[in-house]
């Protein structure tokens, strides 16, 4: 039996598990982008649980379950910077992290993020665009990492129920739709992107590059 993914919210004996699952993904789906030397600085094998515990707390933290295990994690804090994202190494590739980001990502307007070169392309994917490549010092060791953002443009739609969700890229021609609430869509280059099904109207790109094809009608307020 497949056993459904539950994405919840942090509680602090959530802790060790989160470490734990850090440290393990770290030195195993990180390892074939950094050296053992920059692994050790990155993810040291004790954590400061406390501090941690700490940062989950004041943030908004998502954990994902699944076969009764903690499967993934992330958060992200009030101002729109996503900390943490992380998936064990047993359970790449089966969409825990976009799920966590959809979730993550909800009701902000900017969402940046300090992406390491394993996760890169992943945060590409989802419409992140480079700021700038940088270097972090830790233990006097010096780790590659991308300063990436991603803007969100949420339409007003007010007294409004959504009929159709699309817009039209003017770069490659597609008509794309989002059909359900977090139903994220990209256009074939990439340059946009639709999200928010029936719920509410949700781009990323410049507005320059989509024609806006969504259809809503009035509804009246009694």
């Amino acid at each position: 039996m497949n056993d459904p993914l539950l994405i919840r919210h942090y509680v602090s004996s959530d802790c060790t598990y989160l470490a734990s699952l850090f440290y393990e993904t770290v030195h195993t789906v990180n390892a074939k982008d950094y050296s053992k030397e920059q692994l050790a600085a990155w993810a040291p094998s004790i954590p400061n649980l406390t501090l941690w515990n700490k940062s989950f707390l004041e943030h908004k933290t998502l954990v994902a379950i699944k076969h009764d295990m903690v499967v993934g994690f992330g958060d992200i804090d009030s101002f729109g910077y996503l900390d943490r994202l992380f998936v064990h190494k047993d359970y790449q590739r089966q969409g825990i992290a976009s799920l966590l980001c959809d979730k993550l990502e909800e009701n902000y307007q900017k969402v940046t993020t300090h992406a390491s070169i394993t996760a890169k392309p992943f945060f590409q994917s989802r419409g992140y665009v480079l700021v700038k490549e940088q270097q972090v010092v830790r233990d006097n060791i010096s780790l590659t990492n991308f300063l990436m953002e991603k803007t969100f443009q949420l339409l007003e739609i007010a007294m409004k129920k959504i009929i159709e969700n699309k817009i039209k890229c003017k770069k490659c021609g597609e008509i794309i739709e989002s059909t359900y609430r977090h139903d994220f869509k990209f256009c074939k280059c990439g340059s946009c992107a639709v999200d928010g099904g029936k719920d509410y109207l949700k781009r990323i790109g410049d507005p320059n590059n989509y024609e806006e094809l969504s259809i809503c009608e009035k509804v009246d307020d009694k």
